[in-house]
């Protein structure tokens, strides 16, 4: 390639990125869009290109490419505004499968990888709007191994964008940096790192490695045409290195690859705010079409009803207190915010609840302490403090106490003021249960509900989706207020999972590879009978025993204890299960493996951030030990996305492709879909590969996730999202 980095004719590109952000008077009055703009492999960018923008915080895309030489798909999530990662998987049609030069072998092939970019804004009008540093296919094989420092300029009419990268991107570049001239020797970029075993690791060898080239283009936003974009970029990729190092390509590939011309051309038309199609032609031959579509979960997709807390009279007491009691019963209750128990004395009251209605503990207690203000009115009942106590599994989760004039303050900003009327305290194991007011609850008591459950397998080369539809019964019995038996029966509505290949190829015992089969086995079964019994033994220290069937694969008894100081923010547990295999009809019956798990786990909060890390260290499902790292961050909505991996003493080789388990995850917070407040979260894990190394018990009701909005901080920084 030519050492030459520069010429006269392309300095178009530098110019206008730096140049002046001159602003004509039409701008204001152009359709500005507010969709993100992505490129053919799930970033935000151009057409084969990346820019320097990044998704908004809390954002969640899907994105679909195709033309005659690739399929293309990409999930891309942004827990900042300054980071965005997304999980792809590409198939070539022109690719064979495992070096067999058949007809029937071509196409087979998939590939998957993860891809980071790290935007920054300098705010300085020398510089680009936005300059990113991004890494593509950081890990496994790094066959779309390619690395980039790029800017994007603003002009408000169009965007331009301009930097330079290595890997994949001086495969063909015509003007490329050389090594020692600006950036010191970094050593020949190859597909093939040094690192590369079974896959997965970081290929970090391979990072801005080797020669560099220079790359951009523009988007221009086209006036009155409700944010439509024309896009033009130089395309510096070489086709025939992209995937062909490994396998080799079919005769046509000799066709379909080749490259007429440097310049791509794509029409992005946005449709439904948050969404778009872009229609492409590149390498100067070939048509193709990019579909996105996803939204920012930072608020509600819907305005939320207005509740009422207008109080109603429906006692016929003489008794002022028990008139009191009754109304205030039937007012909260008729809100789905259930009294456990309450008490009034000198002007305070204090009241217990149970409610799945509320994510935001201020919120919920807020609404509770509105409407049992208005009760005492009604009752003729001078009330000045009032103290919510929030119980969940009959565990004190906190205690929320409204002091005289909080609700004299507004509360639609953050404020002094209105925080100086407002107390946060531990709850105290099950204290609320002395009050003198405590409604009658006659055991077993019964709960059921029916819900559709999508259920997913992603990955598998020949066909990639394989899922189905079930209707599932969510069955509980609580047999007192600590002992309740949680069941989920399930019948198939239908599912293509008979489709899918079992071939675990694993050495270890088969702890998770055998997932087909329980799939494919039956068509009505029991994914889940579980009895646990909760308390808590001390301030601030809870614990659970659970025995059953506790998840589609396992059965057997365990239990957790878990640590969480009120004023901390970290928590620690350990958990012990003595497991036995279900058989694959997922009924009564088991199989002989008998396997001993347990872990020591450790979380911490970052605030004000909302970073959330765990380890957990034990002994997993095969037999091997090491550790788990999880890394998440929720936004101020409840949105979150995480990653998590697993390191134990097998190795690489004896755990196959993939070399260690990992993944990530996002959760949804139910009521961003309703008109309504509703608790709960629509969860979505995914994992490249089902391996049986360092493979976890998913039981259910795990403490962690039942002792929540327990410390001061969660607390804290729920009444400062309520108010912002």
């Amino acid at each position: 390639m030519s050492s030459n980095p520069f010429r006269i004719q392309h300095l178009w590109l530098i110019l206008v990125i730096f140049s002046i952000n001159a602003h004509s008077s039409y701008l204001d009055y152009i359709y500005q869009d507010k969709s993100p703009s992505f490129n053919n492999f799930g970033q935000t960018g151009l057409i084969q290109l990346p820019t320097a923008e990044s998704l908004a915080e809390g954002s969640l895309y899907v994105t679909f490419t195709r033309n005659d030489i690739y399929k293309f798909g990409a999930m891309t999530i942004s827990p900042f505004d300054w980071l965005e990662g997304s999980y792809f998987y590409y198939r070539p049609y022109d690719v064979y499968w495992f070096f067999d030069p058949t007809e029937s072998a071509k196409g087979l092939f998939l590939d998957k990888g993860f891809n980071i970019k790290f935007k920054y804004k300098p705010n300085k009008d020398y510089l680009p709007s936005d300059i990113a540093i991004g890494l593509d296919d950081f890990a496994g094989t790094g066959l779309f191994s390619k690395q980039y420092v790029v800017g994007t300029h603003d002009f408000g009419s169009f965007k331009a964008t301009f930097g330079f990268g290595t890997g994949l991107f001086s495969t063909e570049a015509e003007y490329t940096i050389a090594n020692n001239e600006l950036f010191g020797d970094l050593g020949n970029f190859g597909f093939n790192s040094s690192r590369y075993s079974k896959g997965g690791d970081l290929t970090y060898d391979l990072w801005f490695r080797g020669e560099r080239s220079f790359f951009g283009g523009i988007e221009y936003t086209i006036p009155y045409s409700k944010g439509i974009t024309l896009k033009v970029e130089k395309d510096p990729f070489n086709y025939f290195a992209f995937l062909s190092p490994l396998y080799g390509l079919a005769p046509e590939a000799k066709f379909l690859r080749q490259k007429d011309s440097d310049y791509n051309f794509a029409l992005n038309i946005p449709f439904f705010d948050s969404s778009s199609v872009q229609l492409y032609y590149f390498k100067g031959n070939t048509f193709g079409f990019t579909f996105s579509i996803g939204a920012n979960f930072n608020k509600g997709f819907f305005k939320k009803e207005k509740i009422s807390t207008k109080a109603v009279h429906i006692s016929k007491s003489s008794n002022q207190k028990k008139s009191f009691y009754e109304d205030l019963l039937y007012n909260l209750n008729s809100k789905n915010l259930f009294v456990q128990s309450a008490e009034i004395k000198d002007k305070s009251l204090k009241v217990a609840i149970a409610q799945a209605t509320y994510n935001n503990p201020v919120q919920g207690s807020e609404l509770v302490a509105e409407i049992s203000k208005n009760v005492s009115k009604i009752n003729n009942l001078d009330i000045e403090n009032i103290e919510i106590t929030n119980v969940n599994a009959n565990l004190e989760m906190n205690r929320v106490t409204f002091l005289k004039d909080y609700f004299e303050y507004p509360s639609s900003a953050y404020n002094y003021l209105k925080k100086s009327k407002i107390s946060f305290e531990s709850g105290n194991k099950t204290e609320y249960l002395q009050n003198e007011f405590k409604p009658r609850l006659t055991f077993p008591r019964q709960t059921f509900g029916w819900t559709p459950v999508i259920l997913n397998h992603i990955g598998d080369p020949i066909k990639f989706y394989h899922g189905g539809l079930i209707l599932r019964l969510d069955h509980d019995i609580a047999f007192s207020r600590r002992l309740t038996l949680n069941s989920q029966y399930a019948t198939t509505i239908f599912n293509n999972f008979d489709e899918k290949r079992y071939s675990p190829r694993s050495e270890l015992e088969h702890v998770r590879t055998d997932i087909v089969k329980y799939l494919q086995e039956s068509d009505n079964y029991i994914p889940r009978m579980q009895m646990n019994y909760i308390w808590s033994p001390y301030q601030n220290i809870y614990a659970k025993l659970s025995g059953g069937l506790l998840e589609q694969m396992y059965g057997g008894v365990g239990g957790e204890v878990l640590y969480k100081p009120f004023n901390r923010n970290y928590s620690v547990g350990i958990e012990l299960y003595k497991l036995q295999q279900r058989s694959y009809d997922q009924l009564f019956e088991f199989r002989e493996y008998k396997p001993l798990t347990g872990h020591i786990n450790f979380a911490t909060v970052l605030y004000p951030l909302n970073i959330v890390t765990k380890l957990s260290i034990g002994q997993y499902l095969a037999g091997d030990r090491g550790y788990t790292f999880d890394i998440s961050r929720k936004t101020k909505s409840g949105f979150r996305a995480g990653f998590f991996f697993t390191r134990t003493n097998v190795s690489a080789e004896l755990f196959g492709e993939g070399s260690f388990d990992k993944g990530f995850y996002f959760q949804l917070p139910i009521d961003t879909f309703l008109n309504r407040k509703r608790s709960g979260n629509l969860n979505f894990k995914l994992r490249p590969l089902t391996r049986d190394g360092g493979q976890k018990l998913q039981q259910g009701s795990d403490l962690i996730g039942i002792i929540y909005n327990s410390s001061y901080d969660e607390i804290a920084e729920s009444f400062y999202e309520k108010n912002n």
